[in-house]
């Protein structure tokens, strides 16, 4: 099974501000031996940080301090169960130190009294007092005791989850947290007469693990592994970005904890489930079902692979919840491997709006890299939110805003004025639909990316698809550097200002051709180019790529050759994009309708017939222990014999 690492956390949050010498002490007073409690700050994003202090004798002061924090405002807090404490406080930090001090008290009585109310921190001021006996339970021969937050007994009591604290405390945000991921889940619950038993026993960790979770089995109880990065706005935290304050959350506890639920993609019956209810889909296998749905013998189709469904999942998950169930889009279907779909070979999936499924490609898959799976999976929804959610003046504002017209001299029907503004080539050279489902894509994996290329359209679908969702990529602080660049490059390729062709060879000799173009730049240093690269079409569809190179230092001439065979399609050959690039990846994308280049290819012995199968001419035959196998394949002018010589299984 492919081992997935999620390189993109797809998370709301602000970024972190500079670290700054300020910070936070004080002591603690009433906390008495054996007892213990966690001090804890925390800003309103990803930045905090909590200790755990242990009693002493006469509860008297417990020092605790905070260094190196960031400048702004922090909510300090105590969770001491079994004590009345404070609630959390906002401690405003400028290159200062503030200190305080939080008095508790020891609850008093034998009943069991639980409090919560709204304050400073993220999840509200919650307090109890509890049986003063330690409860234990017995987990393979071992006895631990009992968690005593609320939301972690309740999952004890609920799902026979036992946190532990062996390796990392468990914070009761973090319980929390949990508790109501677990609820949106199927996972079986005890019932009212049910013995309590541990089922699995949850470890939460500070280092980063791939997928987020990890877990193992022994007896029938699991023991897992969680990272606490993946409880980052696991529910939805009042935040401010850009000067607009909102609810943001991240999906990554959802997914770890669908890992889990589902072992790895394992259970089928479950992952299907979690489609179904939450998404209104259903993974076909090949049945009369799929073969009626695609006009097609169900043969040519396969099961979806465990690592497939969970990326598949993972992705329709990151739209906001009105987006996620189209009434629209039923089914998932997954072609056979080795075989391309019929009408587009190239595709890696097709979105049939009109049919309800999205079909997927083994080039969907195969030897891809995660983040080009999950904008595929994103790219292929959006197709079917323009059919069918999308009205008709969101369309034609789009369109303007791309400067998009109708054309009917493309094969897509339709232009752009626009040589910028475009997350990638193929939306550039497509349509409206296309460009918009491009957006969509990187403005849930990649924002930054479109904000770059296109702030126009990145407020577009801000404000008129996603109502005002934003998403934020976060990367973990140690896997990232920082780069002084005094010069940098923010300018886009100049546009072309010449173009020149030149096609060598006599007409039975192979072609060499030469292209040359000039770009228009006011400024040597930022508006020239590193390289171009441009597809050669013919007007039977055949295609060669062509890669143009600098010539020159400054970048304002390109030049690239190739050979064409002799054999290659005779007549006119087109260029329908040329995208530019400079050494900062800067890009621009031309279509015809804005430069000038035309081919002309005079090949008298062209082989424009592809090669065609003889019915019935494919024959096994076991000789003397040898398998022979003939296959013809008839061409034109020939007719193929290949015959593979291979050793029989049999002695």
């Amino acid at each position: 099974m492919r081992k997935l690492i999620f390189v993109i956390s797809i998370f709301l949050g602000v970024s972190q501000s500079i670290i700054a010498q300020s910070q936070i002490t004080g002591q603690v007073t009433g906390l008495l031996t054996p007892d213990s409690a966690i001090v804890r700050v925390q800003k309103s994003n990803i930045e905090y940080y909590f200790v755990k202090i242990y009693g002493n004798v006469g509860g008297t002061a417990i020092p605790f301090s905070f260094n190196n924090l960031s400048n702004g405002s922090w909510a300090l807090s105590i969770d001491a169960p079994g004590y009345t404490y404070p609630p959390a406080t906002v401690v405003a930090l400028n290159n200062n130190t503030q200190n305080r001090t939080l008095q508790i008290t020891q609850s008093t009585g034998g009943n069991f009294l639980y409090q919560w109310q709204d304050d400073s921190s993220f999840v509200g001021h919650a307090q109890q007092s509890y049986i003063n006996t330690p409860v234990q339970i017995n987990v393979l021969g071992n006895a631990q005791p009992v968690p005593v937050d609320f939301n972690a007994i309740n999952i004890l009591n609920e799902y026979g989850f036992l946190l532990s604290n062996d390796s990392t405390t468990w914070t009761s945000e973090d319980a929390y947290r949990l508790y109501v991921m677990l609820g949106k889940l199927n996972f079986p619950k005890f019932g009212e007469n049910d013995s309590v038993f541990v089922r699995a026993k949850w470890h939460i960790t500070n280092r980063a693990i791939e997928r987020d979770i990890a877990y193992t089995s022994q007896s029938n109880v699991s023991f897992i592994t969680v990272s606490r990065q993946a409880f980052t706005y696991a529910t939805p935290l009042v935040v401010t970005i850009d000067g607009v304050r909102g609810k943001f959350f991240s999906k990554r506890l959802f997914n770890a904890v669908v890992y889990y639920y589902t072992d790895r993609g394992t259970r089928g019956h479950l992952i299907n489930e979690i489609a179904l209810t939450r998404y209104g889909l259903t993974f076909l296998a090949p049945s009369p079902q799929l073969q009626t749905l695609m006009s097609e013998t169900s043969t040519n189709f396969q099961e979806f692979t465990a690592d497939e469904k969970l990326i598949i999942l993972s992705m329709f998950e990151e739209f906001p919840d009105a987006m996620q169930r189209q009434a629209s889009l039923k089914y998932l279907v997954r072609r056979i491997n080795g075989m391309p779909n019929p009408t587009y070979p190239s595709a890696s999936a097709v979105a049939w709006v009109g049919n309800l499924n999205i079909e997927f490609m083994e080039s969907a898959f195969a030897s891809q890299s995660i983040d080009f799976m999950q904008r595929l999976v994103l790219h292929e929804k959006a197709h079917f939110l323009w059919e069918h959610t999308f009205d008709n003046t969101t369309k034609n504002d789009w369109a303007t805003l791309g400067g998009w017209y109708l054309d009917p001299t493309q094969a897509s029907g339709w232009s752009t004025t626009n040589t910028t503004e475009f997350v990638s080539a193929y939306g550039h050279l497509s349509n409206p639909d296309e460009d918009m489902a491009e957006s969509i894509t990187f403005y849930i994996t990649n924002p930054d990316a479109l904000r770059s290329r296109s702030m126009r359209k990145f407020e577009f679908i801000r404000d008129r698809i996603m109502q005002g969702t934003r998403y934020v990529a976060i990367i973990n602080p140690n896997m990232t550097f920082q780069v002084y660049n005094l010069f940098p490059d923010y300018n886009y390729p100049g546009k072309i200002k010449r173009s020149e062709v030149q096609v060598l060879g006599a007409p039975t000799e192979d072609k060499t051709i030469i292209i040359e173009i000039e770009l228009n730049t006011m400024n040597n240093v930022f508006n020239g180019a590193d390289f171009a690269a441009a597809r050669l079409s013919s007007s039977i569809g055949t295609f060669k790529d062509i890669r143009l190179n600098k010539i020159n230092p400054e970048g304002s001439i390109l030049r690239g050759q190739m050979t064409l065979s002799k054999r290659a399609k005779s007549g006119y050959w087109t260029i329908p994009q040329m995208a530019i690039y400079d050494q900062a990846n800067n890009s621009r994308l031309e279509k015809s309708t804005t430069f000038g280049i035309l081919v002309f290819v005079n090949n008298p012995m062209e082989d424009v017939t592809p090669p065609l199968y003889v019915q019935n001419s494919l024959t096994l035959d076991s000789l003397g222990g040898k398998l022979l196998i003939f296959l013809a394949v008839l061409q034109v002018k020939c007719v193929v014999l290949v015959r593979i010589l291979c050793q029989s299984s049999q002695p």
